[in-house]
């Protein structure tokens, strides 16, 4: 392979992977996916640097081209506090009241 991309979440790859499905031959950029021994399900568009090393060898690695999206910190998690925020406040919102208990007065 001439090089990896490697996916960061959140970061707005999905421009790039379908520019590199577009441009690239097989040989360049491979649409793959794959499970390790351990069990654990891996594909090309959301591979880590260390899934690459271990799928194509070191020597693959440090031949290729490798490249990265990346994002400011702060500006990728103001939109996932908002998106939790969202998702959660459901469950974070007080329960509602418990019905009036009526009361007895002695006589």
């Amino acid at each position: 392979m001439s090089f990896f991309f490697v996916h960061i979440d959140k970061t707005g790859d999905t421009s790039p992977i379908r520019m590199l499905d577009e441009h690239c031959s097989p040989a360049e950029y491979a649409t793959e996916e794959w499970t390790t021994a351990a069990g654990l399900k891996h594909r090309s568009s959301h591979s880590t640097a260390r899934s690459y090393i271990a799928r194509h060898g070191r020597r693959a690695w440090d031949r290729a081209y490798t490249f990265a999206v990346v994002r400011h910190p702060l500006a990728r998690q103001v939109p996932n506090f908002f998106f939790l925020a969202a998702t959660l406040s459901p469950l974070l919102s007080p329960p509602p009241p418990l019905p009036a208990v009526a009361t007895r007065t002695p006589p």
